[in-house]
């Protein structure tokens, strides 16, 4: 619903500018985002993008076996708040490869009502039992 309706808002506000720049009696004019428009329309949908981008990345490679494999690896969870007032984690792990080469997974977004590190903390490991990287 919120993506509808940022559209039409988008749309109408271009109808205004061109009644703004040509008078009342211009011709209506069909209304073509650009792509980049469309990225970032709602939280919501800018976590759904989130969690494909994971889905796909966690596909591509076994990030457990990985893992096992390293000899280490560190955990970096970036937290930010949306217009709604909800906290989003965003999670990635780098480790060292096999050829000791740096290599970083991005687990994925994840959500927890609680709040400070005990919060955090919850929401990343609910994160890796769902993409089963947890050793």
């Amino acid at each position: 619903m919120a993506i509808s309706r940022y559209l039409a808002q988008r749309h109408a506000d271009n109808q205004i500018s061109q009644y703004v720049d040509h008078g009342l009696d211009a011709n209506f004019v069909p209304y073509t985002p650009h792509e980049s428009a469309l990225h970032y329309i709602s939280p919501d949908a800018y976590a759904e993008m989130l969690d494909i981008v994971a889905e796909i990345e966690l596909e591509s490679f076994s990030l457990k076996n990985k893992l096992v494999q390293s000899d280490c690896f560190s955990i970096q969870l970036d937290k930010s708040v949306d217009k709604y007032n909800i906290d989003s984690l965003f999670g990635t792990i780098r480790f060292l490869d096999v050829d000791y080469s740096m290599s970083v997974g991005f687990v994925g977004e994840c959500h927890n009502e609680q709040r400070g590190v005990e919060g955090m903390m919850a929401a990343f490991t609910e994160r890796l039992l769902q993409s089963d990287c947890l050793i």
